[in-house]
């Protein structure tokens, strides 16, 4: 019998709990925690008592840490620490001088490490605010920057000439200083595409650089994976350029989805595991499961892709004309993959940045099993938020499959999934 949609409650902004699925494959989102976002709020992490991310695999406690709620949240000119389910203020520290605009500060994958550059000073701090090191730096008209996790080891990515070179480095600490132990010769780029593993072990870079023709008319240019001591591990060329690289939370494997709409799957050492044609314009996207078995992505609008990652095998694909993906997030079981989707117009972009928001829920053999509406655009600023910051509303997972979080324009929300229906907690 054709399994049946069973919506309880509809929209999960008001109600507390809604269950999708039938049978053994049923599940429950229960709403255990929401919150306002502060003003001003840029980037935020909530960590466990060792300073990692909670929605990393190297938090193991999840559970114990979410109860707990520390947050740190980069608030216009300074950190904010807070606690509790309250988000009582604990600690603020100031970033440095000038407009919040002139500082740019990122938090690591892990939650770890706090990386801010101010001007062509680049600092980086342990997950309480210590400094642990700081140098000089070359920057350009824009710069990227990603702290590894690792107390170590910033990459820094730099555009200059209105767009029209890149360059990507690596800084890593040494003694009180922070020492460049990767960057190109020459330094000019017209791509640079970047991606590193949560626990900071492997740097995957996208390069197409103009020095290397390969028919006289097209630029396949280099994948080069380096470690974060900046060695090189390895350096290939592809049959297509390069567009967005995906590291796998361990560091390994590699995805990667081209400009000739090939994705690709390779392991940490850059070996070809599975290639194969896919279509889609755009928005790429991708996630792997926390324990890596696992990889789902979206090369476009239209479609979700999903493969077992070891073999690259694809089990299953899910075409939608009308609907665009972005955020994705996945058990460790595979059991459960949850997509945050909207509507997708060809030609009228602010139809779709003023659509409804949905939640999709699909099982390990892709089948829909739950769509739900988590955001509808009603202000200005949640306009602004769709536009310019996220297509959908993102949404995370911890390692243990046990809870999710969607992030709205101006709200925090937690979720506890719960399987087979059944809530057996307070």
């Amino acid at each position: 019998m054709k399994r049946m949609l069973l919506v309880l409650l509809a929209l999960v902004f008001i109600y507390p709990m809604i269950s999708i699925g039938a049978e053994k494959d049923s599940i429950n989102l229960k709403l255990v925690w929401e919150k306002e976002i502060p003003q001003g709020v840029k980037d935020f992490v909530f960590l466990d008592e060792n300073g990692y991310n909670v929605f990393s695999v190297q938090c193991k406690n999840p559970e114990k840490a979410l109860k707990e709620k520390r947050l740190l949240m980069v608030q216009g000119n300074k950190l904010v620490w807070y606690e509790g389910d309250a988000m009582r203020v604990v600690k603020e520290m100031a970033i440095g001088k000038g407009t919040s605009n002139e500082n740019k500060v990122v938090i690591s994958k892990n939650g770890r490490n706090i990386a801010i550059l101010n001007g062509t000073i680049l600092r980086l701090l342990n997950w309480k605010g210590n400094e642990l090191t700081r140098g000089t730096v070359s920057t350009w008209e824009d710069n990227y920057i990603y702290p590894l996790g690792n107390d170590k080891t910033i990459a820094i990515s730099t555009i200059g000439g209105e767009g029209r070179f890149y360059e990507i480095a690596v800084y890593t600490k040494e003694g009180n200083t922070l020492k460049k132990v990767f960057g190109p010769a020459e330094g000019h780029y017209p791509t640079g595409h970047f991606d590193y593993a949560e626990d900071g072990s492997i740097i995957f870079f996208i390069y197409t650089d103009k020095s290397i023709p390969v028919d006289g008319k097209s630029n396949v240019g280099e994948r080069i994976i380096i470690d974060n001591e900046g060695i090189e591990i390895a350096r290939y060329t592809y049959q297509h350029p390069g567009w967005a690289g995906f590291v796998s939370p361990k560091g390994n494997y590699i995805a990667e989805v081209t400009r000739g709409k090939y994705l690709v799957i390779r392991d940490s050492k850059g070996h070809l595991i599975s290639e194969h044609h896919v279509q889609g314009r755009g928005n790429y996207y991708g996630a792997f499961s926390p324990d890596e078995k696992y990889l789902c992505m979206t090369p476009g609008p239209w479609r979700v892709y999903f493969f077992e990652t070891k073999t690259g095998k694809m089990l299953w694909e899910y075409v939608d004309t009308l609907s665009r993906y972005r955020s994705i997030a996945i058990d460790s079981q595979g059991d459960n993959i949850f997509l945050s989707s909207t509507l997708f117009h060809h030609t009228d972009l602010s139809l779709q940045e003023s659509a409804k928001k949905y939640l999709i829920v699909f099982n390990h053999v892709g089948e829909m099993i739950g769509k739900e509406i988590v955001s509808l655009v009603k202000t200005p600023e949640e306009l602004e938020f769709y536009r310019w910051k996220s297509i959908t509303p993102p949404v995370r997972i911890t390692s243990d499959g046990e809870y999710l979080m969607v992030r709205l324009p101006s709200k925090l929300q937690l979720y506890h999934i719960i399987r087979g229906g059944k809530d057996e907690t307070n």
